[in-house]
């Protein structure tokens, strides 16, 4: 005796199932069940659609995460070294301009300090030989 289990099903086979299935579930019912085997079908395929469609979504959007990070360091970095170079310019624009500053105050300090110590000597020196006049 040979029994496969869900062999090749015949046309006597498949008609022996139809009439049972009216018998049991009547003419109303089968298209109602039908109905719902195809809208559960359909959601099935739908759901496995999306999942992959998410994992799809999450591998692009972490592209694009990884892509924006790069690119906002970059830019980062090259604002950052921008900034760095105008600050060093900017400095030494006004280190330079206080020098300019410094020896210029320095020297009118010093000419006045000079013309004060001139002055006050050709005073003194006067006085002094006012004094020894005879």
């Amino acid at each position: 005796m040979n029994l496969t289990l869900f062999g090749t099903f015949g046309t006597a086979e498949i008609v022996v199932i139809v009439i049972l299935a009216l018998l049991l579930f009547g003419g109303k019912k089968i298209p109602e069940l039908m109905r719902g085997l195809g809208i559960g079908l359909k959601e099935f395929k739908k759901a496995s659609n999306d999942e992959n469609n998410n994992n799809k979504l999450k591998s692009e959007s972490e592209t694009i995460s990884n892509n924006n990070d790069d690119t906002f360091k970059s830019e980062s970095e090259t604002i950052s070294n921008n900034n760095d170079d105008k600050l060093k310019s900017e400095s030494e624009t006004i280190s330079n301009n206080n020098n300019d500053k410094l020896k210029s105050e320095s020297e009118t300090i010093s000419n006045n300090n000079n013309d004060k110590l001139k002055s006050e000597s050709e005073t003194i020196s006067n006085n002094n030989d006012d004094k020894f006049k005879f």
